[in-house]
């Protein structure tokens, strides 16, 4: 290196750390709002110097897959809408997210990813980490023609999303409170998922916010089937065309929320909670206010383990939409094992029951266009539940159960091996006709598979 280069590398740097220390020195003071402004603004990088640009407030560290090859301690410029900034390359400016963990990396550090495509296998050391996609806050979803449909959000440019594609990341029990935000990803590598959790280990609440799920093919994109995982929280997302398993339990998951998410077109389990290990467990889960439209299957909470040692606690299934949902599964809600439930959705406290035991509320969801054949909610003992006393009360209340074609069968599906008592209380049973009107059917006993000594409650249907 010439010592006119190692000079102005070393001037840069010193510029650099000053800037990120004080926030004066080529700038004014850094705020939060310019750092706010940054984040959910998207960027594109800029090829060519163009001879001006704001130097990039500290706080944030950028990436861009432009940069791979851009020699450490010079200038990058970036295009946030117009506007351009500037940073040092290899002091708060990175080609791969890796290199910006291992050189830049600090517990709470903000990570802002440009226009482009990112494919590494990343292990998570730190806490706080903060991924924000080029649409971070951006929901990708819009109403579309019908209540079961929903647009991708125009405000998303395709061009400009930040795509996390077949790579492998994975958690530790250093990495807690860690936030993806804005981002696209497509997986179609076998094993490349978001291992958010890790036997023996304990990993407390992940945000995964506003990012599209497209094109999956491995199984599951998100692994929780080991370990302890508390605190995970998927909202506004959009998954499509995928065709695994989308969410896997199995280990101890407490307060584990799929929320207002739209789902189309996929052909794998939605929600899995299965082949559990002897500490499998959930607790507090919800899965409410999504859309699920024309996905082959739904949630499969599966307990049929030689260790017997799952528990499904305050399971809350409440509000979503499920439209000609479950062809390939044959049911929309599955679950296999003891159920329970909180008397009323606002509830702090369940009912007992004989251990091991479930709490789970089915309540307010529309199940539309339900194709023969198919049972939208499904409890059954199976396997180790064969000859074993298991007292248990669902709660499946003030849903719509409406049928493609009159079918008079399996609206509520209870297995032999299960004895208890299901309120099937305030719902309404009934056909949806091509005109958009409900023929709506009075409950008799021949809709509910059950055995003799389950009781169903259909005191009243919902008007």
């Amino acid at each position: 290196m010439s010592k006119t280069k190692k000079l102005t590398s070393i001037f840069l740097a010193a510029v650099m750390i000053c800037s990120l220390l004080s926030g004066f020195c080529l700038t004014s003071a850094a705020d939060a709002s310019d750092v706010d402004k940054l984040i959910y603004t998207p960027f594109s990088a800029v090829a060519t110097n163009p001879g001006y640009g704001s130097t990039a407030p500290s706080g944030v560290i950028f990436v861009s897959p432009s940069w791979k090859n851009v020699d450490d301690d010079t200038w990058v410029y970036m295009n946030f809408n117009g506007e351009i900034y500037k940073a040092i390359k290899g002091v708060n400016a990175f080609g791969k997210i890796s290199d910006a963990l291992d050189t830049a990396g600090v517990a709470n550090m903000k990570i802002k990813l440009g226009a482009g495509t990112y494919t590494e296998d990343l292990t998570l050391n730190l806490n706080g980490l903060k991924f924000y996609g080029n649409y971070a806050g951006v929901n990708p979803n819009v109403m579309g023609a019908n209540a079961y449909t929903m647009n991708l959000n125009p405000e998303r440019n395709p061009e400009l999303e930040s795509i996390i594609k077949d790579s492998h990341w994975t958690w530790t029990i250093n990495s807690n409170n860690i936030t993806i935000d804005g981002v696209t990803v497509q997986t179609t590598v076998s094993g490349k998922c978001f291992d958010i959790a890790v036997s023996g280990q304990t990993s407390e609440y992940f945000y995964f916010y506003n990012n599209i799920v497209n094109g999956c093919t491995i199984s599951p994109v998100f692994n929780a089937n080991r370990g302890t995982s508390v605190g995970t929280y998927l909202k506004y997302n959009r998954f499509t065309k995928n065709t695994g398993t989308i969410f896997q339990g199995g280990g101890a998951m407490n307060d584990t929320v799929m929320d207002n998410n739209y789902f189309e077109g996929n052909s794998g389990i939605l929600y899995a909670f299965t082949s559990c290990g002897a500490n499998g467990q959930e607790t507090l889960n919800s899965f409410s206010n999504n859309i699920v439209n024309n996905c082959t299957k739904g949630l499969n909470f599966d307990y049929n383990n030689s260790n017997f040692g799952a528990n499904l606690d305050y399971k809350r299934i409440v509000g979503n939409m499920f439209y000609n949902t479950g062809s390939d599964s044959k049911y929309i809600i599955r679950g296999n094992y003891t159920l329970e439930y909180f008397k009323n959705v606002d509830d702090e406290a369940p009912v007992d029951c004989n251990d091991p035991g479930c709490k789970t509320f089915i309540s307010d969801n529309i199940f539309q266009n339900i194709q023969t054949g198919v049972t939208p909610v499904k409890l059954d003992g199976g396997g180790n539940l064969t000859g074993r006393t298991v007292n248990f009360v669902a709660s499946v209340v003030n849903n719509k159960f409406l049928y493609a074609v009159s079918n008079t069968a399996n609206r509520i599906a209870v297995a032999s091996t299960l004895i208890g008592t299901v309120d099937a209380s305030h719902n309404l049973f009934g056909t949806a006709n091509a005109n958009g009107t409900v023929k709506v059917d009075n409950p008799t006993d021949t809709m509910f598979n059950v055995n003799d000594d389950t009781r169903i409650i259909t005191i009243a249907v919902l008007s």
